[in-house]
């Protein structure tokens, strides 16, 4: 008797302990981003591939979209694409592309390529070798894409480029010029 109450609470334990887990991992895996909206992001320091440092914030008055992306990810591809060609000409809009690929792997003449293939050399790109700009904006999923306001605090973020992701974000970067930006939800 003794052995099955034992038994049934350390049953009861495992079940608890897995339902935990497992609706940690689904929030983390539904966000993929944990950064909080309206931060302000504009004193983060970033190198680009040719080796100019730069902060955010030189680009105040300006709405900026942070990509995070690798070159083996299919979908980072299509979201740099569609970034590209949608807002690349807009002088309003920059765009940040960070690489993500492991430390090991990094291949800037791949990395090169990889934006020459999409012909989209107006893009920054950033190599985020000690991935320390992946855990400043709570990633956990690519591709990923922030968008920060004219003022530097995070207005949108979205992980994991899904067939909608177009069309949300022309939606989110279009609140930004018809209202306050830091009402915007994650995605």
């Amino acid at each position: 008797m003794n052995r099955s109450r034992t038994n049934l609470k350390f049953r009861t334990y495992l079940i608890h302990f897995f339902s935990a887990v497992i609706i940690f991992t689904s929030l983390a895996n539904a966000y993929g981003i944990t950064v909080e909206p309206c931060s302000y992001m504009g004193d983060t320091t970033l190198k680009d591939i040719n080796g100019k440092t730069f902060q955010l914030k030189e680009y105040a008055g300006k709405v900026l979209f942070i990509t995070f992306w690798s070159t083996w990810c299919v979908r980072c591809k299509e979201e740099l694409t569609f970034l590209h060609e949608k807002f690349g000409g807009n002088g309003n809009v920059v765009i940040i592309t960070v690489n993500q690929d492991s430390d090991k792997k990094i291949n800037e003449l791949r990395v090169k390529k990889f934006i020459d293939e999409i012909g989209a050399h107006e893009l920054i790109v950033v190599i985020d070798r000690s991935f320390e700009f992946w855990d400043r904006f709570g990633l956990n999923a690519l591709p990923a894409t922030i968008i920060l306001d004219a003022e530097g605090r995070v207005a949108f973020a979205e992980a994991n480029f899904h067939i909608d992701s177009p069309e949300i974000i022309e939606r989110e970067y279009e609140k930004l010029h018809s209202e306050n930006s830091c009402s915007s939800a994650y995605q």
